[in-house]
């Protein structure tokens, strides 16, 4: 299990992702919502039970108020998408850290020749 520590707390998360459901209109399936598992446990402000709780309503906020999907997890899924510059660095990070530590770095083919060829 990995540890972190944010403002003199321990934080374990390394198996703990859970997922929601929220069904945001004008759309008529549901969006799933990954979240750290911590969020459960750690407080939340005022009356709310934990942290889960108060995001959540923020979220649904958002939704409320908004033009359909909340801003918060537009900008949180482009932050998380990786560039092509970003990802191309992180796999030649990858395969220097498996040389330098023996660990032999395999590319499936397939992905391989989709990447090449979609430069």
């Amino acid at each position: 299990m990995a540890q972190t520590t944010y403002n003199g707390k321990t934080y374990e998360f390394g198996n703990e992702i859970h997922f929601s459901y929220l069904k945001v209109p004008p759309g008529s399936g549901l969006d799933r919502l990954e979240f750290p598992g911590w969020l459960l446990h750690a407080d939340g402000p005022g009356d709310y039970e934990n942290l889960y709780e108060y995001t959540l309503d923020m979220v649904r906020a958002e939704a409320g108020i908004g033009r359909g999907y909340p801003e918060v997890l537009q900008q949180a899924d482009t932050d998380a998408v990786l560039d092509h510059q970003d990802r191309q660095q992180f796999l030649r990070l990858l395969q220097q850290w498996g040389e330098e530590n023996d660990v032999p770095i395999e590319w499936d083919s397939k992905a391989r020749s989709k990447e090449l060829r979609r430069r």
